[in-house]
């Protein structure tokens, strides 16, 4: 018995089992780059070092201040800062941010967002705060919640760090004499 539209239910099933079989033989071979990259500093439990060097790169761009305005130590403490916001989430989400990672490594997704022939290293600012922009506006909505994700860990990372509060005017914690 087939459907208006020529499908007949067996095919159909036929159709979802061979995919489905093949989508399992996939998934069970292929494991994404930053899955295998072993972090060499062993105080990064989640973020690989191609993690950790686009965050370098973008960081300071997400939270909205010039780059090169953090020192190396500073930034050292944001991506240890931003591993542990990562560590203690659900692993389910650990497993998303970890996708995003990898997506914008993937050269498609550099053009996606305006950087053609361009890696994120070798982009100027202005060029790295276009395709920004165009990965924050994306006309699909998955990488525009994407990019909010990975905006948020940044930005609340950065705000956890001590170096952070003369910038929002917070003096920081009140210490009671002994």
């Amino acid at each position: 018995m087939t459907n208006r539209h020529g499908f007949s239910r067996r095919g159909l099933l036929k159709f979802g089992l061979l995919g489905g079989t093949t989508l399992g033989i996939v998934s069970a071979f292929y494991r994404p780059n930053w899955l295998d990259e072993a972090s060499p500093d062993v105080s990064f439990a989640v973020l690989s070092e191609s993690d950790r060097h686009f965050l370098q790169i973008v960081s300071e761009l997400l939270i909205g201040i010039p780059r090169g305005r953090l020192s190396e130590e500073q930034l050292y403490q944001l991506m240890l800062a931003v591993d542990r916001t990562i560590r203690v989430l659900n692993p389910d989400i650990r497993k998303e941010i970890g996708n995003i990672f990898h997506l914008v490594q993937i050269p498609m997704f550099r053009w996606y967002v305006g950087l053609f022939n361009v890696d994120w290293v070798d982009a100027e600012e202005s060029e790295l705060l276009k395709a920004l922009d165009r990965f924050r506006d994306a006309k699909i909505d998955l990488v525009r919640v994407a990019y909010l994700n990975l905006q948020s860990i940044v930005v609340s990372s950065y705000y956890s760090q001590s170096f952070s509060w003369d910038q929002i005017g917070f003096p920081g914690f009140i210490e009671f004499g002994n």
